[in-house]
């Protein structure tokens, strides 16, 4: 009989192998391409005058959806939408102070993985290979990322 550890175990290692490039060639040339590309690069400067603000950042979190799964934070929207309003004016401050400094924790970037079927298979036998992997991240992390598009979708 399986048990719920070797269960998880097998979707790590699958996960982990599909998500992983075989060889790190492909990732060297593009590396080596974008430093070329960016050594001749020349772009107007950013107007960093506006920073993300408190009413940007309100917006996004009352367009959130209720109901999503917590990152490993444990965190939801919910405990955004539902907070003092300071807790708003304090997250616009780490925000304009990761785009001052350049600086991410290293948190931000962590998200688990969650296997969903990809179809109906009450038919026949499972394996890793009838799933998708959904990765869930960080509530801080969505938020951060909607106001970076957000202030600079010019640029992108």
């Amino acid at each position: 009989m399986i048990n719920a550890s070797d269960i998880a175990n097998n979707f790590a290692k699958h996960f982990e192998k599909v998500c992983t490039p075989v060889t790190t060639d492909p990732n060297n040339r593009q590396h080596n391409k974008f430093e070329t590309m960016r050594a001749s690069y020349f772009s107007f400067s950013i107007d960093t005058r506006e920073p993300i603000d408190v009413q940007v950042l309100s917006e996004f979190i009352d367009h959130m959806e209720n109901g999503k799964a917590a990152g490993l934070d444990d965190l939801s929207c919910e405990h955004l939408k539902y907070c003092h309003p300071v807790a708003v004016i304090i997250l616009c401050k780490f925000f304009n102070l990761f785009l001052l400094f350049e600086y991410l924790p290293r948190g931000s970037g962590l998200s688990y993985t969650v296997p969903i079927p990809k179809c109906d298979n009450r038919s026949r036998t499972v394996s890793v290979d009838d799933f998708r992997g959904i990765s869930i991240s960080p509530i801080m992390s969505k938020l951060f990322e909607m106001a970076i598009l957000d202030r600079y979708c010019d640029y992108f």
